[in-house]
Parts: C-alpha cells; sequence; structure tokens
C-alpha cells in the first residue's frame, strides 16, 4: 500500500490516474469534491469522510475550502470486480 497526505488550498486542484489499481481519498480537514471520468455522480467530502475508486480513469480533486488529503493505493484485486464507483456515499443533502 503507497499513501501520501498534503494540502490543497482553497480552489486548488488535484488530478491523477488511476491505472489499475484501487485508490482510497481521504478528507483529513476541510472540504473535497471529488469526481472521477465515467461517473454520473461526485463526491463532497467533509473532515472524516473517504471515497475509493478502483479501475482506470481521472480522478479530479478540488478543495473548496483549505483541506488536508490522504491518498492511499493499493492492489485492485482486493476490490476485484468492483467499478469505477465509490464505495461509500454521502447522505443525501449532506451540503443543502
Amino acid at each position: 500500500m503507497n499513501s501520501s497526505t498534503f494540502i490543497l488550498a482553497r480552489g486548488e486542484l488535484a488530478s491523477f490516474r488511476l491505472k489499475g489499481r484501487a485508490c482510497l481519498i481521504s478528507c483529513v480537514a476541510g472540504r473535497l469534491w471529488v469526481t472521477a471520468s465515467g461517473r454520473r455522480e461526485d463526491s463532497l467530502l467533509t473532515a472524516g469522510n473517504e471515497v475509493t475508486f478502483t479501475g482506470r480513469g481521472r480522478i479530479v480533486v478540488e478543495a473548496l475550502r483549505t483541506a488536508t488529503v490522504r491518498l492511499e493505493s493499493f492492489e485492485a484485486a482486493r476490490l476485484k470486480s468492483r467499478p469505477l464507483l465509490p464505495l461509500r456515499r454521502q447522505p443525501a443533502g449532506l451540503f443543502q
């Protein structure tokens, strides 16, 4: 498993490609918007929330306010046969 933690300033973007490995994106602090190619829905994360993606494609993370982000990647075989979709979704109306 590989992991890294970094800070994004408000409005700052991070973009990367999935290449067959699974990726867990965690919001340690702040607020994040996360989207992935081929997905119909985006994810909004606050401190303590996370989302996992598998497969191939581009992921974009934007800080809606200054945020600390943790990325962890691991062998996709552990999540075999999952599409490029989040494993955990946020409750409806969370940011309304």
